[in-house]
């Protein structure tokens, strides 16, 4: 976290995401209607206190843990970092079926983010981060 290019690495990590995720809502594509409904109708977590720590903690330490910490450099040591990027990314997105388009942008946002500077700690920030700020705008949709 002493290097000036981590934040950097960081900010585009949520901003990239952000800017597709308004773009989604503004057009009214890219999204599954299924997730607003749910979101809408209490059916998924988020909506209570042990839904949103759930969401802000557990959810990204053991996403990081997997698909950056063990996918990611798993990957690294038999491809190419452009491919191990990618397919880390893509597999992210499939275990997010309702916005994958969103994920997928993260997923190889977040791998990047390890990838270059390799540390869990700068992706797990950020996943973090994205995700309350995904929990509040759903709570407040």
């Amino acid at each position: 976290m002493k290097n000036l290019s981590t934040y950097f690495y960081i900010l585009v990590t949520l901003i990239l995401p952000y800017m597709i995720l308004m773009l989604s809502f503004q057009y009214e594509v890219l999204l599954d209607k299924r997730l607003i409904f749910y979101y809408k109708n209490g059916l998924l977590e988020g909506k209570t206190s042990i839904g949103l720590l759930n969401a802000v903690l557990l959810t990204p330490i053991w996403e990081e843990m997997f698909f950056r910490g063990v996918l990611l450099f798993t990957l690294l040591k038999f491809t190419k970092p452009v491919l191990a990027i990618s397919l880390s990314g893509v597999v992210f997105a499939l275990f997010h079926p309702m916005y994958w388009i969103v994920t997928l942008a993260s997923g190889v946002l977040l791998s990047l983010t390890a990838y270059k500077t390799k540390s869990l700690i700068p992706s797990f920030i950020s996943h973090s981060l994205w995700n309350l700020y995904s929990a509040k705008f759903f709570l407040y949709f």
